[in-house]
């Protein structure tokens, strides 16, 4: 499925999602908006400090809600109009509050750098433990190009965003806090978008597990919750110091600046999700992602003495975006090896990423290491060094895969399986070919017209030809409505309780 096409097919999803974060790139997260307010020293601090405080608040909150029993829908139809209202009020608060350094912690201020990035923060992390949900649905073939089009879809506001600000800061502001009514409006698409690809529902899918990937359903903290959350502590650790040396000066200065970076991490993660989709492999972006981070560690002080930091920018931008799709595609991978809620998953493994990216925070501010006085080429090595010990776990996830290889052959198909499709009459299965019969299996494990096609060795027309006869044979009109009266009447390929 190419990529325009599996955005069109789930765009209310994928502006919905795009519209947050292009918001949490243009406030929380760079500083663009924040450079309103950069002589105040402390309190910006206590700000980013206090976001990702209550992200990690948010996440503890979702897991404790499962462990309740109880759902977090509610929340979720809040979290993109309450942060559109904050937003609003931070951008008036900018452009009527005097900020500058003799402001004491009054009301106004507490308000500010408090409590807004309290509840924006909780919110947040409530939004995107929603997104995480999605992402597991979505079919495997094409998840990795399932999250590129999101990054894709928010780096075209984000551009809109910045290009507005420069020309008028707090008609950019106003205009990030409109862009949340967007996911506002959209929210039910988000919610819903499991039962809308209701194929992948509840589906068993053990089959397309490679057989190497079953250490991680029987030993999961040793075989994936450390790995990943050594890699995940290996770059957020090191990457801080280079984030506010290299981030802080280019992403504030110029124009283009800030939007050429976010191109970059798009590419990047269009790139790797192409490799992803194709060969089922998440461990490569991470270690490309270390690779990239350890590499612009050991130039760094080449490139400080010659004053040239745009390639290192280049390598930074990257890393962040290979290290971003593989904490979200390997979740989503590792939630499908084990079958589970991908809820506790997403809100486990997004915890750990916030846990250690404000671990990152605190260790820089306690080494407050000043480059122009440190010896920064003996901590360019070492923290190059530890982002290549890093690579050592990151290998150890080469098994988390959904399937062994792309092509399948007919022959590899349980008979078993297909016979069970023959003892149901009442969906019209004893009219089906047999050709018919192979194309309803590979359809209930998910795969695409695209791949069933390169399954069975035929063309795409004719693949599109057998799926109408199946529709009209089991009076049907699409796939989602098949594979709901497979899975959940009859219980062709779900899984055994």
């Amino acid at each position: 499925m190419r990529l325009p096409e599996i955005w069109w097919n789930d765009k209310n999803v994928l502006l919905s999602m795009g519209a947050y974060v292009a918001w949490l790139w243009f406030f929380p997260l760079f500083g663009i908006v924040q450079a309103s307010f950069q002589n105040l020293g402390q309190k910006v601090l206590v700000f980013n400090l206090v976001f990702f405080s209550s992200k990690i608040l948010g996440f503890a909150f979702i897991l404790f809600r499962l462990h309740t029993h109880r759902s977090e829908e509610r929340l979720v139809r809040c979290a993109p109009l309450v942060t559109a209202v904050l937003t609003m009020l931070i951008a008036f608060a900018i452009g009527s509050v005097p900020l500058d350094m003799s402001m004491g912690w009054t009301t106004a201020s507490l308000v500010l750098f408090v409590l807004m990035p309290a509840i924006t923060g909780f919110f947040a992390a409530i939004y995107f433990a929603a997104w995480g949900t999605t992402l597991y649905y979505v079919s495997g073939e094409i998840r990795g190009r399932f999250m590129a089009s999101m990054v894709l879809s928010a780096t075209a506001l984000y551009t809109v965003l910045i290009l507005v600000y420069r020309v008028f800061p707090l008609a950019g502001i106003v205009l990030s806090g409109l862009f949340l009514l967007i996911p506002a409006v959209l929210i039910s698409s988000l919610l819903t978008f499991p039962r809308d690809h209701s194929q992948d529902a509840g589906l068993k899918r053990e089959w397309l597990i490679v057989p190497e990937a079953e250490s991680f359903r029987s030993h999961p903290l040793k075989h994936f919750w450390l790995p990943f959350s050594l890699v995940v502590l290996c770059f957020y650790i090191v990457s801080f110091p280079a984030h506010e040396l290299i981030f802080a000066v280019i992403r504030t200065d110029g124009v283009l600046s800030p939007v050429v970076g976010q191109v970059i991490y798009a590419v990047t993660i269009l790139c790797a999700a192409l490799y992803v989709d194709r060969k089922s492999r998440v461990d490569v972006t991470a270690i490309f992602g270390l690779v990239a981070l350890g590499c612009s560690f050991l130039l760094l002080p080449l490139a400080l003495d010659a004053g040239v930091l745009w390639p290192l920018y280049f390598l930074l931008e990257s890393s962040y975006g290979l290290i971003d799709l593989f904490v979200w595609v390997s979740l989503a991978y590792f939630c499908h090896v084990n079958q589970g809620d991908p809820r506790w998953y997403f809100a486990t493994g997004l915890l750990l990423n916030v846990i250690f990216l404000f671990a990152g925070i605190v260790l820089s501010l306690l080494m407050n290491v000043d480059f122009a006085s440190a010896p920064y080429q003996e901590l360019s090595l070492a923290a190059g060094i530890l982002l290549f010990l890093g690579v050592l776990p990151a290998l150890s996830l080469r098994n988390l895969q959904l399937t062994g290889q792309k092509r399948m052959a007919v022959t590899d198909i349980l008979e078993e399986e297909i016979e069970k499709i023959e003892v149901h009459p009442d969906v019209a299965m004893d009219r089906f070919t047999r050709k018919e019969k192979e194309v309803v299996y590979l359809m209930i494990a998910g795969h695409s017209n695209e791949l069933i096609a390169e399954t069975m060795g035929i063309s795409r027309n004719t693949i599109k030809t057998h799926i109408r006869n199946i529709y009209r044979k089991a009076e049907v009109s699409n796939r989602s409505e098949l594979l709901f009266v497979l899975a959940k009447q009859y219980g062709i390929g779900t899984s055994q309780d």
